[in-house]
């Protein structure tokens, strides 16, 4: 604290008195800073700008007393000095100023002037030693805590005193107050040393080095070294041992193993023949100037010579008798090895020896430094042994490209993944792919199921992907199909000077090749096409290579059967609304029908039956009656048969009692009656009977189908062949109309799109199959076959079953 600084408070109900405190005080430090108080609001304000170097404080004043102003100061600036300067005080206000809040008191007196300055320059400075000190306890405090090492302070009785932090993580100690409630001998000196604080006879200024092991509070064992003093008093009594301690644990296990390795060596020495001579590593005793004295067989399976011939011969000359490299890692690693030596510390060194041809470990391992200090003549100053780590290099780099693998196959997946479209997977497939294994084309083609014809979906050539468009297999690309459907990777090598292989899509034609390879995708036993990967040179692809190939052809084809039954999932959706939109026009078309059936022909000839009788009734003559009763019979009789055609229209009863062929005649004939359309019914085996659900389908699947050729086809003729075999049932209806666009009605709502959309869903809640073929001028053809038995028998992918052809 600097005079510039100093800030006094002067309290006093004299102007004066306040005036010449303050004038004195100027004289003494011209550069202080003086607030003088003469009325409570004063002394408000004053308080706010507080602390001060000394407060000077009357003892009565006419609206307080300088006691309650010191309670006040203190209470707002603890440590604050109060001087009570006053002339009306006795003995007792002294001795009661002096017990409370008040530093010092002066009597107003002739002297009191240098009284008073002389106890502010106290107070000054016992406020600056008090500041000093407590400077010197926060530097202190941070320098115990923050050394590197556990620094404590324990009694003669070994209770701690204090502990830094350092120390408490050391023991992993929960908190201070844990070590702190701890006994020194029970948690900083191992059970041997547990009495040494009172056994110990300590000497001034000497520190005793104590190396023990102790246990951490979790259990753990630790070794640390103490170093430790006594701290006396001025009478020569010990106040308290001043402390530090080291975590020597490291070291303690390295000294172990390393006295375990040298008792190994010993004993490997004295045993060599039935030991030594086993190792699969070289082991060699050398001298001081790093000559062999002896080495194990393992040398002569390596092909560095007779053991007898290495002895004496310096090591280098042993493993490389003729080298000629310029910087030849043995030069560089023996010296340094033998210079660790005199520090009894052994030297390792991993490295690939060219002319060995060999990945090595060497370690040199000190077994008798004194036998170089003393200069004993052949004996063995050190042992060296070379570990052969080729097989465990290899492992490990096959272990990092493994890793690698993954790495690239996990990125493959999530690519594939974030694909929408099979184009999208292919590609994205093909440029990782390629990071992996090196090739300079690759073709990802997709084999739609039931058509002979294929998707080239992406391709890869001089390092750019690039998406196709559907391609028809034709000639000899459908070997393609013959190679897939094997479901096995197939390889050709050699294959230079072939302008076009036979085996390869347009995109890959025209390309010399020296071997190209296909591997099947399969999903879920499902053929879902083949990746092709073809290279200019002849070098085949290694087994690694074929894995991760593998690997990613599964992930394409999962991949791409997902996108294809997500694509299928929507279109169904959308054909089911459009299915349920048409079906609701329909009911309401029907019902509109019906209702208008019901007026037009039952409500008007119950109108005329109803006059007729009434006109009967009427007259007097029974001729007469007799003549409108007989009409109104005949118009009712008119009224059942045409009630009698609708029902049939809805429902024909026959089905139910006599079975679909009966049902399926009928209906014919009903139609060939109609005119204007000649319908033909073929049925194999003539008495076939289908369950009940399939009969009402075919039934149904032949009533729209004959409709909608005789609304909108403009045909003249219409087959329908039913035939039944072991496993399943075929329907197949052809006419020879003016056909349709399949595709389009499918995805209109018209009323064509009603009726396919109808045939559609009866056959798939059947379990079957269904396809429209239709060509401009060429008729529509409508297939569909059925289990007989659904759940028990499925359907093949492809439609192997042609049907018969007729002229219609």
């Amino acid at each position: 604290m600097t005079k510039s600084t100093y800030r006094f408070l002067i309290v006093d109900d004299s102007p004066t008195i306040c005036n010449l405190v303050a004038s004195e005080l100027r004289q003494r430090y011209p550069a202080c800073e003086i607030v003088t108080v003469s009325s409570p609001d004063e002394l408000t304000k004053a308080l706010l700008l507080g602390p001060y170097t000394v407060a000077i404080a009357d003892y009565q004043l006419h609206w307080s007393n300088g006691i309650e102003i010191a309670k006040e100061l203190k209470a707002r600036y603890p440590g604050n000095p109060v001087i009570m300067y006053t002339g009306s005080g006795s003995e007792e206000v002294a001795v009661q100023a002096l017990r409370t809040y008040l530093d010092d008191y002066i009597l107003k007196t002739a002297q009191s002037l240098t009284h008073l300055m002389t106890a502010v320059q106290r107070l000054i400075d016992n406020l600056t030693i008090r500041r000093a000190v407590e400077e010197t306890e926060v530097r202190y405090r941070h320098l115990f805590e923050n050394l590197p090492i556990g620094v404590y302070r324990i009694t003669p009785d070994g209770f701690i005193l204090d502990a830094n932090r350092k120390l408490i993580e050391m023991l992993r100690c929960p908190n201070r107050e844990s070590i702190l409630a701890a006994n020194a001998s029970d948690i900083l000196f191992g059970s041997q040393d547990r009495r040494l604080l009172s056994n110990l006879d300590f000497e001034k200024q000497r520190v005793y080095h104590i190396e023990t092991e102790i246990r951490r509070y979790d259990g753990a064992p630790l070794w640390v070294h103490h170093y430790l003093h006594a701290v006396y008093n001025g009478a020569g009594d010990v106040v308290y041992f001043q402390g530090a301690v080291e975590d020597i644990t490291s070291r303690k296990q390295a000294e172990l193993a390393f006295k375990e390795s040298l008792h190994l060596i010993q004993r490997a020495k004295q045993e060599w023949e039935a030991t030594v001579d086993s190792l699969p590593q070289v082991v060699a005793l050398l001298d001081v100037d790093g000559r062999v004295l002896r080495v194990n067989r393992t040398a002569t399976q390596w092909k560095l010579g007779h053991i007898r011939s290495f002895s004496g011969r310096h090591l280098h000359e042993v493993l490389h008798p003729h080298c000629e490299e310029e910087e030849c890692y043995l030069d560089a690693f023996l010296p340094d090895a033998f210079q660790r030596l005199l520090d009894d510390r052994p030297s390792e060194l991993e490295v690939h020896d060219r002319q060995l041809k060999r990945y090595l470990h060497l370690h040199v391992h000190p077994i008798n430094v004194e036998t170089l200090r003393n200069e004993v003549p052949n004996s063995s100053f050190a042992a060296l042994i070379i570990t052969d780590i080729t097989h465990s290099k290899q492992s490990e780099a096959s272990l990092r490209r493994y890793i690698e693998r993954l790495d690239i196959l996990h990125q493959i997946d999530r690519s594939i993944l974030s694909a929408r479209s099979p184009e999208r997977i292919a590609a994205n497939a093909l440029r990782w792919v390629q990071r992996v294994v090196p090739f300079d084309i690759a073709s990802v083609i997709e084999l739609m199921a039931g058509e002979e014809q294929a998707m080239e979906l992406a391709h890869l050539a001089e390092g750019d992907v690039y998406i196709n468009h559907p391609t028809r297999l034709t000639g000899q690309a459908e070997t393609i199909m013959h190679f897939f459907e094997r479901q096995e990777v197939f390889e050709v090598r050699h294959a230079l000077g072939m302008e076009s292989p036979p085996h390869l899509v347009a995109s890959l034609e025209g390309k010399k090749l020296g071997m190209y390879v296909y591997f099947p995708l399969v999903a879920r036993d499902e053929l879902i096409g083949g990746l092709l990967i073809g290279r200019k040179s002849v070098s085949p692809l290694n087994l690694e290579e074929r894995e991760t190939i593998t690997q990613v052809a599964n992930q394409i084809a999962v991949a791409i059967r997902s996108a294809r039954l997500f694509e299928r999932v929507n279109q169904a959706r959308a054909r089911l609304q459009r299915l349920s939109q048409s079906l609701v026009d329909a009911q309401e078309k029907e019902r509109h029908f019906i209702a208008g059936e019901l007026h037009d022909e039952i409500g008007q000839a119950l109108t005329a039956a109803k006059l007729q009788i009434q006109a009967g009734m009427a007259q007097q003559n029974e001729a007469e009656i007799t003549r409108h009763l007989t009409q109104a019979l005949e118009i009712v009789d008119q009224t059942l048969q045409t009630v009698r055609t609708m029902s049939l229209n809805l429902r024909p009863p026959m089905l139910d009692d006599l079975g679909l062929v009966a049902a399926l005649r009928w209906f014919v004939d009903q139609q060939n009656k109609q005119g204007g359309l000649e319908v033909t019914l073929q049925v194999e085996p003539p008495d076939l009977s289908l369950p009940d659900d399939l009969e009402i389908t075919c039934f149904r699947l032949v009533q729209e189908a004959i409709t909608n050729t005789r609304r909108h086809a403009e045909a003249t003729r219409s087959v329908v062949h039913l035939q039944r075999n072991a496993n399943e049932v075929i329907l197949h209806i052809q006419d020879n109309g003016k056909g349709m666009d399949v595709e389009a009605a499918l995805e209109s709502t018209g009323k064509t799109s009603l009726g396919l959309l109808n045939m559609q869903e009866r056959v798939y809640l059947m379990g079957g199959k269904i396809h429209f073929v239709s060509r401009p001028d060429k008729g529509l053809e409508i297939l569909a076959r059925f289990p007989v038995e659904r759940g028990k028998t499925s359907l093949p992918q492809t439609d192997t079953l042609k049907p018969p052809r007729w002229k219609v």
